[in-house]
């Protein structure tokens, strides 16, 4: 593991949010009294659009002033804002910590730390409402109370579901969909009931679409998107792409890449859907 490249990716991601934070927080306490909201990785609808406006982007030309600046850690974990509140995961050698941070100065409001499981936090924290949710490299995902840092309920995927690990740790971020929050594993993922913790609906360890090859490699958030008056959620993993029907589970569609003929690749960023088309795309020259 290169801590440093990892401190690196962290730290730049941090500062230009906390850079963001700090005007849109003026901007909003002055005219409407409310706060900059990015409460999920992707944004406040998953598509990477801020809905923030009366901001000017020429601030960001040249040397930009910091507001403020944290210690969190080492990972690749983003950042999650919700009602000035900020929230994200780092780690040290010792111990991995769960963040709650003042969004305006900075100053920690709670934090939570367990043993270090070999991986640096991956995924970025999910809030909904009055609780966030935030899932560890190695499966473990914690529902806390957003205001106090208290925790609601806990699941380890991999010993409680018997979902498999992916190869270097879960790193796609959880979404919450209605009563519903979705994670990344197996061969399109599994659902949970977002109060309790319980199972909705689990996919196979073994692709169906692939001779039963085991789906140890699935790294990219789910992207839902509605067609019709159904809501479907777009995943990623090792071999392909699928369509599911975020409440039943059931695949509607699966396309197979890369095509055959590829000994080496990593099928790792988010689909992008827009306009009725979906469009992937696969790193190591595939394209």
């Amino acid at each position: 593991m290169k801590y440093g490249t990892a401190t690196a990716l962290c730290w730049t991601a941090a500062a230009f949010l906390l850079l963001l934070v700090g005007a849109c927080e003026k901007q909003a306490a002055g005219d409407t009294g409310q706060v900059c909201s990015w409460p999920r990785w992707g944004g406040p609808d998953g598509n990477w659009v801020s809905k923030e406006t009366g901001w000017n982007p020429e601030a960001l030309n040249g040397s930009s002033p910091v507001a403020w600046t944290a210690n969190i850690g080492v990972g690749y974990s983003n950042v999650a804002i919700q009602g000035g509140r900020l929230f994200t995961m780092g780690s040290d050698i010792a111990k991995q910590t769960y963040f709650c941070l003042d969004a305006t100065s900075g100053k920690v409001l709670w934090k939570y730390s367990q043993k270090f499981m070999s991986t640096p936090p991956q995924s970025t924290p999910a809030v909904d409402g009055e609780l966030v949710y935030m899932l560890r490299s190695d499966g473990l995902l914690h529902c806390f109370f957003a205001r106090s840092g208290r925790i609601k309920w806990s699941k380890q995927l991999v010993r409680e579901f018997e979902v498999l690990r992916p190869q270097y740790g879960f790193s796609g971020s959880p979404v919450v969909e209605g009563n519903l929050v979705l994670i990344t594993c197996n061969a399109y993922g599994i659902a949970l009931d977002k109060e309790t913790g319980k199972v909705a609906w689990k996919s196979p360890t073994e692709d169906p679409n692939l001779a039963g090859r085991s789906m140890i490699d699935a790294y990219a958030t789910p992207v839902v998107y509605t067609q019709g008056d159904k809501r479907y959620l777009c995943q990623f993993n090792g071999y392909g792409v699928y369509a599911v029907n975020v409440k039943t589970g059931q695949p509607k569609w699966f396309y197979s890449w890369p095509p055959g003929g590829f000994t080496d690749w990593a099928n790792v960023a988010d689909p992008i859907v827009h306009d009725d088309k979906v469009f992937i795309s696969t790193g190591y020259g595939i394209g």
